[in-house]
């Protein structure tokens, strides 16, 4: 019986994309006995570039079927969620028509809801979609990375983590510039916090909380 392997997660990977490429389900993966550690200490959807997964052996699988006989399988794909909350000015678009796509091609549409959520499954080898919403005559169009947040530890976690909610926080370098740390002292302002532009535990806990992860 082959051992599990090890698989270096990178920029833009979670679990759900690297089960899928590894044609298995999340949970075989994440219940693996070598991810006991990491299991401790990250999100399965938010890994870190860098972080080890341990990749359980396939187990194969006996079908019975008649000989001479052209049988047909189909591989079932394990979708994901994608969630996205649409504000302005602080206030929740609700009640707004949207419709994703990948490639081009419309993967899934609907409403948003009362406090501006959208929820919807997509495949997770989706690593780019394009977001529009709006009325008819003024539609806008986001470019949206899957799977690209890295965990909130990071410099970078928290640099997109206020750009998502309309905090410019300069670029997502993973360093603590003059840009960042206004930023930082702008959230903080705004939730009530000590603005003094460091990223403290009280601070970190308010953006997630805020971010939605």
């Amino acid at each position: 019986m082959t051992e599990s392997r090890i698989h270096r997660i990178k920029q833009g990977e979670c679990l759900a994309s690297v089960a899928a490429d590894e044609r298995m389900f999340r949970d075989k993966v994440w219940q693996d006995a070598g991810n006991e550690q990491i299991r401790n200490i990250r999100d399965p959807f938010i890994l870190r570039p860098g972080d080890e997964l341990s990749i359980p052996s396939p187990e194969p699988k006996e079908e019975s079927r008649a000989t001479e006989q052209r049988h047909r399988y189909r591989r079932t794909a394990e979708p994901t969620k994608l969630r996205i909350r649409l504000h302005e000015n602080d206030e929740p678009r609700a009640d707004e028509a949207w419709t994703l796509l990948h490639a081009g091609r419309v993967i899934a549409e609907g409403t948003t809801s009362n406090n501006g959520e959208i929820e919807t499954e997509i495949d997770p080898q989706f690593s780019r979609v394009t977001l529009r919403c709006g009325p008819h005559e003024k539609i806008e169009q986001y470019h949206l990375l899957v799977g690209s947040l890295n965990p909130i530890e990071t410099v970078s976690g928290v640099q997109a983590r206020l750009f998502n909610l309309g905090i410019d926080p300069g670029p997502v370098d993973d360093l603590i510039g003059p840009l960042t740390r206004g930023a930082v002292r702008v959230f903080q302002h705004e939730h009530d916090l000590t603005a003094n532009g460091e990223l403290n535990d009280a601070t970190r806990d308010a953006l997630r909380d805020a971010h939605g992860c």
